[in-house]
């Protein structure tokens, strides 16, 4: 892990050109996104469809207490956290009473759902037009303007995101949510709040996909409905699904390869579609693991090899 954010974090001083580096930006945004994901789905084992919804709701937040309030940047950050995870939390609502496709189906709905009221709220949101922002982000009297800035603060909301979410996995809170993903009824009858433990892991997810938002609204600085709709739920959910929900780099290998494979090779956006859609299949049948999991059980399988092997000629030069 250490190696591979050591990597990212040197990206821009290695001469890569503007379009590489705002490739860089998105990968990481999306990367944070995926590991938000993952706050639900590693603990609770449950996928959802709408943490695109949640993550515009965050940024919406964002934008309207900095046009209407005059909010500081650090301050949005944790408007736009909180508002994310009050959408978080009434979307975990749900799975009180459903489970599975029928729960996935009903994410998805909710996400298309946001994302239509958004278009049709004038009033507040600007409707289809969205909300601009004429001022970039400023931290310590810096303004990050530029898109190298801009990277290393997109980098700084990745680390957040990483870091919240390894601090859930190691405290008793979610030992409780793994406990409720590997055995639901054997939790209750434990005397786990199961409901309890998979509503707070849909608002800690909404609260990182939240701040990720406010960050993701000082990149592009306009925002608008149809970017946080079902399609960028199901985004979120191939990047983690494709890298590997269970493994440490999963979520930004699954997006190295969802945003920067696409324009290296020069693919058709319709072709791009169909290709996520059978490597998808492909990596569900053959490595249910993800790229990430796929390559580190590779790697250890290697190893033994070698071990053996020379363990082996050891002993026979015995």
């Amino acid at each position: 892990m250490l190696v591979a954010l050591s990597a990212i974090a040197a990206w821009p001083f290695i001469g890569v050109s503007s379009e590489l580096l705002n490739l860089g930006v998105t990968v990481l945004i999306f990367a944070a996104l995926a590991y938000s994901l993952e706050a639900v789905y590693a603990t609770v084992g449950l996928l959802a469809l709408s943490q695109g919804a949640v993550w515009g709701v965050g940024a919406y937040v964002g934008a309207l207490t900095i046009i209407h309030y005059h909010f500081p940047f650090l301050l949005a950050l944790l408007a736009g956290g909180i508002g994310g995870a009050i959408a978080g939390f009434l979307v975990g609502l749900p799975s009180l009473r459903t489970k599975g496709h029928y729960y996935l189906i009903l994410t998805f709905a909710a996400a298309e759902a946001a994302r239509i009221s958004g278009d049709n709220w004038w009033g507040l949101l600007k409707g289809s037009f969205g909300i601009t922002l004429v001022e970039p982000a400023v931290i310590l009297g810096t303004p990050l303007g530029t898109t190298t800035q801009l990277y290393f603060l997109a980098l700084g909301g990745l680390l957040v995101v990483i870091v919240g979410l390894t601090l859930l996995q190691r405290l008793r809170m979610g030992r409780l949510m793994l406990a409720v993903r590997e055995n639901e009824k054997l939790a209750e009858s434990l005397g786990i709040r199961t409901g309890w433990s998979k509503l707070s892991a849909f608002a800690l997810a909404g609260f990182l996909a939240g701040i990720v938002g406010v960050i993701y609204l000082h990149y592009v600085l306009h925002i608008e409905p149809d970017l946080f709709g079902g399609w960028a739920g199901v985004q979120i959910a191939l990047i983690l699904l494709i890298g590997g929900s269970r493994s440490r780099l999963g979520p930004i290998a699954g997006a190295v390869v969802v945003f920067m494979v696409p324009p290296l090779l020069h693919l058709d956006p319709l072709v791009t579609q169909m290709t996520y859609g059978v490597a998808l299949i492909a990596l569900i049948l053959f490595v249910p693991r993800g790229i990430a999991g796929g390559v580190a059980a590779a790697m250890q399988v290697v190893a033994q090899t070698v071990v053996l092997r020379f363990r082996s000629l050891s002993a026979d030069r015995t």
